[in-house]
């Protein structure tokens, strides 16, 4: 140990401080450590204001960590209506919209399907923004029951976690779509794309 720190000093990499958590590895019967680190030169940390935070460990007793850049602008994405939006009683709400209005019959099918289209994504906006604000309450509670030693928040562990599988399931389902999606768009013309894809789902 003494030999990697000197090694360490000998190359001049600085730590970044992990911000949101004390410990990155979860044993059996509360056992914890901080088995990771981030070292950079000089040069990279001065490049910009770096930080680094530990993401959530979900099924694994490891949690990876996440460098990142404060204040970096992330791009726009554009609203896309995925199948998991689309609950029976959403469904049942647009069809008894669709029946109590009387203009249906004088639209073109063009049109009908625009209404259509506008009127789900009117009644879903912000549902993806609401699943990931609670993905990111329920993680949040779980790392703070990791780092805490009493057996109660042992026992909590197992009820967040339930409640992180479902929406788990749900955000895995729109990623499987939206995967499917760049397929369609870019398998054809992009044949690492495709070959990538093929071993992800052989994996």
């Amino acid at each position: 140990m003494e030999l990697f720190d000197g090694w360490i000093e000998d190359c001049n990499f600085l730590e970044l401080t992990l911000l949101n958590t004390k410990f990155t590895w979860f044993g059996p019967a509360g056992k914890r450590s901080k088995l990771d680190r981030m070292l950079v030169n000089s040069e990279w940390y001065q490049s910009g204001n770096w930080s680094i935070k530990s993401l959530s460990r979900k099924h694994s007793d490891h949690s990876p960590l996440f460098v990142f850049q404060e204040g970096m602008v992330r791009e726009f994405k554009p609203f896309r209506i995925f199948n998991y939006f689309l609950t029976d009683e959403l469904l049942e709400e647009v069809q008894k919209w669709m029946i109590s209005d009387n203009q249906w019959k004088k639209l073109n099918i063009h049109v009908a399907l625009k209404k259509i289209k506008e009127r789900i994504k009117d009644k879903t906006r912000g549902t993806k923004d609401k699943m990931d604000v609670e993905i990111r309450r329920l993680e949040d509670n779980l790392q703070m029951a990791d780092n805490n030693t009493k057996a109660q928040d042992w026992r909590m562990q197992g009820e967040i976690r339930e409640k992180l599988l479902k929406l788990y399931s749900k955000k895995e389902s729109m990623l499987k779509q939206k995967a499917r999606l760049n397929w369609m768009k870019l398998g054809d013309r992009n044949p690492r794309f495709f070959h990538k894809a093929i071993l992800e789902k052989e994996a």
